[in-house]
This record gives C-alpha cells, sequence and structure tokens, in this order.
C-alpha cells in the first residue's frame, strides 16, 4: 500500500481505498482512456487485484457473513420461486429483476460454492431460473459474465447443474437470514442492543489481506 500511496499522492491504508482505486482504473480503461504505464504493475492483475479479491474472500469467509452479504437477497429470490409455484396465488410476473454492484455479485457466487478469483465486470449477472419439468421444479444457476458477454451454467455443490428444488432448499437452509439478521444495524434488536461498534474492524480485514495468498498461487 506505501508504493501505491506515492504512486497515486493519495494515502492508501484500507482495503476501501483500494478497492476505489481498482474501480477507477475499471472505469477509465472502459472509456478508452489512457492509464499511467505504472498502473499495469498493478491493473488488470498484480497485487492490487489480489487485494480485492482477498477482500471478497475474508468478506464472505464464514457461514455468518455469507448469510449476512448473499443471504437477504438469496431468500427473496427463493421467495418468489415459492410463490410462482403456486398456481392459484402466483402473480403473472415471469421475471424479477435487482440492480446492485460487483460486490452483490462475488458474494452470490461465494454463498453458492461458485465463486473463482476474478472481479464481476459492469453489466454481469447472476440468474437463477426456476423451471418446471412435467411435475417437478427444478433451480439453474446461470452467470451472464458482461464483458466478454457469455453465460455460464453453474454447478452448486452437492446438486446438478438442473437442481431439483427440493434439494436446492436443503442447500441453501443455512444461507437464509431470520427475520431478525435482515434488520441492517443489528444494535437496533434486543439481543445486539449491548454490541458495540466494531471500530477496529477494518485494521483486521487490512492486515490479513496483507498476509493472503497471492492470486498466482490461485485456481484461475
Amino acid at each position: 500500500m506505501g508504493n501505491l500511496t506515492k504512486l497515486t499522492g493519495k494515502k492508501i491504508q484500507t482495503v476501501e481505498e483500494l478497492y476505489f482505486l481498482y474501480q477507477t482504473f475499471i472505469a477509465e480503461s472502459s472509456l478508452g482512456l489512457p492509464l499511467p504505464e505504472w498502473a499495469y504493475d498493478y491493473f488488470p492483475y498484480g497485487s492490487l487485484f489480489d487485494g480485492i479479491v482477498a477482500s471478497y474472500n475474508i468478506s464472505n469467509f464464514t457461514p455468518l457473513s455469507r448469510r449476512l452479504n448473499a443471504g437477504p437477497m438469496i431468500r427473496t429470490m427463493t421467495d418468489n420461486m415459492i410463490a410462482a409455484q403456486n398456481p392459484t396465488a402466483a402473480p403473472n410476473t415471469k421475471a424479477y429483476l435487482y440492480s446492485g454492484h460487483e460486490t452483490n455479485i462475488a458474494a452470490m457466487l461465494h454463498a453458492f460454492g461458485v465463486y473463482k478469483p476474478h472481479v464481476p465486470e459492469y453489466s454481469s449477472a447472476l440468474i437463477m431460473d426456476l423451471q418446471q419439468i412435467e411435475k417437478e421444479y427444478y433451480v439453474k444457476l446461470v452467470y451472464y459474465r458482461g464483458i466478454p458477454p457469455t453465460i455460464k451454467e453453474l454447478q452448486i455443490p452437492g446438486c446438478d447443474v438442473l437442481c431439483p428444488f427440493d434439494k436446492y432448499l436443503d442447500l441453501i437452509e443455512d444461507l437464509i437470514p431470520s427475520d431478525e439478521e435482515m434488520i441492517c444495524d443489528k444494535r437496533q434488536t434486543p439481543s445486539f442492543s449491548d454490541t458495540p461498534y466494531p471500530a477496529a474492524l477494518q485494521n483486521i480485514l487490512d492486515n490479513l489481506i496483507k498476509r493472503s495468498v497471492p492470486y498466482d498461487s490461485m485456481e484461475r
């Protein structure tokens, strides 16, 4: 981080600052703007990229973090699929579209156990496709990469690509947050009312990233 501080003229000390620097490079390069020569030592692959991937890994490392990061969206999409299977109460809606950030895509890929080291591109999407074959329902997970515009079917560990809905529900049981966990600031709930804000959490995350495994040694 010290070298990036010298090169950018801005103090780079936190994961958030690494993230915004990387996203700045993505935005400028996508517009065809020239980047400084030194940027290519860090972007699109290099220690800056390694830091972003490590932050994804750390942010989604535990069952609890995966449930809190990706769980609310997975719960919402699953509720929609359950409702669609009720022929009397199901709405005529054929698709639900949700907008978010690449961090949301990475979190959901982590939660489903299918993340590979990369930074999701602009316009990428994770598609949960509910299919009815005869009288049975199935879920298919599809990843639209955005850039390049390719589509890849993903296989949730423990199931087939076309996953029976009941099996899917069993596999995601630990990913579904409770009503209390759906509240963003847990200190507003009785169980966490005396919990102080973890002000040192950012420093812990920074230190973990400094000790993380380089991208070159991970599966691409």
